[in-house]
C-alpha cells in the first residue's frame, strides 16, 4: 500500500518496481551512503532482491522508498517495528545531499512514523562521525548517549524521541519551520 503524507508518497519496497529496486541499490551501493552503514559493504543484485522478496513475511519490518512529487528522493526504515516502537533508519538519494531537502525529509519520515504509524517512541543509531546525522538528530529533538555496539568497532549515538516531544516541541519549532520553508520547491 502506497501512503500519502501531503506531497510525500510511502512506497513499501515489497510493492516497488524492477525499475525502483535498481534506484534504491544503486544509491545504497553509493560510497556517500554505504559508508555510514552497519554493513558499508557493496550488495549484490541478487541479495538485493532476496532481501526485498524476504519482507513480504516479516511484520516486524518495514522498508519505503520515498518520493516527493513523484520523484523518488531516500529511502526509510524501520527494524524491530512492534506497532508502538522501532528502530529507524534512512538516507536521502545522493543527489540531494547538501540540497536543504534532508531537513524537509526527515520531518516528512517522523510526521509519517508519529502521525500515520502512530508509534509512541523512534530509536536509532548514527555513527558519531556522521555530522550532519547528528545534528539533524540534535535540530529534531533527539536525545542521544554515545555507545560502542557490539561487535562494531566505531562508537555510535544512540538515539531516542517520544511522540510525546515530538508533538509537544518539534511540530511547531519555528526554527524547524523557517527551515522547511527553504525547501519549497526543490524536488
Amino acid at each position: 500500500m502506497n501512503i500519502n503524507e501531503n506531497e510525500y508518497v510511502f512506497v513499501n519496497f515489497t510493492e516497488l518496481t524492477s525499475k525502483e529496486k535498481e534506484i534504491v541499490l544503486i544509491w545504497r551501493n553509493d560510497i556517500s551512503i554505504r559508508k555510514w552503514m552497519y554493513n558499508s559493504s557493496e550488495i549484490k543484485w541478487e541479495d538485493h532482491i532476496r532481501f526485498i522478496d524476504s519482507l513480504g513475511e516479516r511484520k516486524d519490518r518495514l522498508y519505503y522508498l520515498v518520493k516527493r512529487n513523484d520523484v523518488s528522493i531516500g529511502v526509510f526504515s524501520l527494524l524491530d517495528y512492534t506497532g508502538k516502537e522501532g528502530e529507524w533508519g534512512y538516507y536521502l538519494a545522493p543527489e540531494y545531499h547538501g540540497s536543504n531537502l534532508g531537513v524537509e525529509f526527515y520531518y516528512a519520515v517522523l510526521s509519517y512514523c508519529f502521525t500515520y504509524l502512530k508509534l509512541e517512541k523512534l530509536i536509532g543509531f548514527a555513527l558519531l562521525s556522521n555530522v550532519g546525522a547528528n545534528s539533524l538528530n540534535r535540530l529534531f529533538g533527539f536525545v542521544s548517549q554515545v555507545v560502542t555496539k557490539d561487535g562494531y568497532d566505531e562508537q555510535y549515538n544512540s538515539l531516542f524521541l517520544s511522540r510525546e516531544i515530538w508533538q509537544r516541541s518539534i511540530v511547531n519549532d519555528k526554527k524547524i519551520k523557517r527551515l522547511l520553508k527553504l525547501t519549497q520547491n526543490k524536488v
